[in-house]
């Protein structure tokens, strides 16, 4: 896809507006959500919160530029297509992550991948969902010739990640009970319709 293409269809949501200063870590947090993607080279964290959804963080180690994305989905249906913003889906987010951090100079044989995500979160509910973003991501990735370096996957609990953009670093944090009832609660109507596509 070309970056004019590619930028027709980026989010429309300001990161700006989910920014906040962490005052424990004296640092600016950018929290990103289902569907959008950020890139920087600045001493900023990205942040968001997954349960079957998968995320990808890039780093150019030479340029010092990072930036994380956040997919629902492999690919979308054709119904699905129309209806639903495109960087909600594996194959558009790290095409589209990947063209936001050659815009800020970084390049393609430089990246370095990291894979989140792709838990199993509400009990009983037949759907690999998950395990489907896991696979899908890797063997992308590998289409791709980036290499991962860490893969932090699959479980029965939500992750928060957070990635330091400028230094590549990400760390994950599995969550207790609270972000876990909250996501499986935004899993269950999530799944729901799409089941309803169907």
């Amino acid at each position: 896809m070309s970056p004019a293409k590619l930028e027709q269809h980026l989010p429309t949501h300001s990161s700006n507006e989910r920014r906040h200063w962490d005052q424990n870590r004296k640092i600016d947090i950018v929290n990103i959500g289902a569907g959008e993607l950020y890139a920087s080279q600045q001493h900023e964290l990205i942040s968001t919160l997954l349960g079957s959804c998968v995320a990808v963080c890039l780093y150019d180690p030479i340029n010092k530029i990072g930036g994380m994305n956040h997919f629902k989905l492999p690919h979308p249906g054709k119904e699905q297509l129309s209806t639903i913003p495109r960087a909600n889906y594996g194959s558009y987010a790290i095409d589209a992550l990947i063209e936001k951090i050659m815009g800020l100079g970084g390049k393609l044989s430089h990246l370095r991948a990291e894979v989140y995500g792709g838990g199993s979160v509400i009990d009983g509910l037949n759907s690999n969902i998950g395990e489907k973003n896991i696979e899908f991501a890797l063997a992308y990735l590998q289409q791709k010739n980036i290499p991962v370096t860490q893969c932090v996957v699959a479980g029965t609990r939500a992750q928060q990640i957070f990635m330091h953009p400028s230094s590549g670093h990400v760390f994950s944090v599995w969550q207790g009970q609270r972000s876990l009832s909250e996501t499986k609660t935004a899993e269950k109507i999530y799944l729901e319709g799409l089941l309803q596509q169907n």
